[in-house]
């Protein structure tokens, strides 16, 4: 066997034997992620670039609404009374509502790729007044045993919520389009829904027999608490909200939803003492919003 005969041979061997070891190890194609778990795609510029953005898209609106009021009990604890008065039919001022001065404000962010899901912070500023001329069922003690349906004058109970029952609420917000147009451009229509959940501060005008709540004055030493402060803290707000939102011409569209809240109040200030009250009401809101993006 000559040299090169041997030197062939040899380099056969080498490449048969390479070949199993090149299968092995060459890189197989990688395979797209997909989520699993959850129901949508969080956004990669949070993760990378922060939530603040210039590619992320925040809006903005402000609104005005009309508000119905579910009768409900309202309980009052003073030095010489602990009562509750039943059934008490309230209403809002919807005659005093000012286009130019809007009562809903908005303002939110989506935060997954398909641009399918927000984080909004709302505040809706309301009135709750009971009707007056009502007839309604007290029981409790005055200080003696008091049981009796009544129907009382604006001196022996009057009671406001007026600057107002504000529900300050974080919502997570899910749209999703309806026409064939992308979600944001002009005269695209999409669903909207949400879920959310705050606090309800107030300002209170209440009269009981005669005597007036007093917060004091409306100042920046006094201006919001639980116990004290011209408005005061007084319990938890939870809302569902659906609707749809219209792009006019983009950046600006409209919204209009329906919203249902159920409200928990107590440490509401009276004279001499505090009042409680648990409310459901619904509010049929109109919005002006406009988007911020780079498009």
């Amino acid at each position: 066997m000559t040299l090169s005969t041997s030197v062939r041979i040899l380099f056969s061997l080498l490449l048969i034997g390479a070949l199993p070891l090149q299968a092995q190890t060459a890189p197989e194609p990688e395979e797209a992620a997909t989520p699993t778990m959850l129901p949508f795609r969080f956004s990669r510029d949070i993760s990378k670039k922060g939530f603040f953005t210039r590619d992320a898209e925040w809006y903005f609106s402000l609104g005005v609404g009309k508000t119905f009021y579910a009768n409900s009990d309202i309980s009052v604890k003073q030095t010489n009374y602990d009562f509750t008065v039943h059934d008490v039919k309230g209403h809002d001022e919807w005659g005093d509502v000012n286009v130019l001065m809007p009562d809903i404000v908005r303002v939110g962010r989506f935060i997954d790729d398909d641009k399918m899901w927000a984080v909004e912070l709302g505040l809706d500023h309301v009135k709750y007044t009971s009707t007056a001329g009502q007839t309604v069922t007290v029981t409790g003690t005055a200080p003696t045993a008091l049981t009796g349906t009544v129907t009382p004058s604006s001196d022996e109970f009057s009671y406001k919520l007026h600057n107002g029952l504000n529900h300050l609420m974080v919502d997570l917000v899910y749209r999703r389009p309806i026409t064939a147009a992308a979600v944001s451009d002009t005269s695209s229509l999409a669903f909207i829904g949400k879920v959310g959940a705050g606090v309800a501060y107030i300002h209170p005008y209440i009269n009981i027999n005669g005597s007036s709540s007093d917060v004091g004055s409306k100042s920046l030493n006094n201006l919001i608490g639980f116990n004290s402060g011209w408005w005061r803290i007084v319990g938890v707000s939870t809302s569902v909200e659906a609707g749809f939102r219209y792009v006019l011409s983009k950046p600006w569209y409209l919204e209009l939803t329906d919203k249902t809240i159920f409200t928990t109040m107590s440490n509401i200030p009276v004279s001499n003492g505090t009042a409680s009250q648990n409310l459901w009401s619904n509010e049929i809101l109109l919005s002006v919003g406009y988007t911020f993006d780079n498009k």
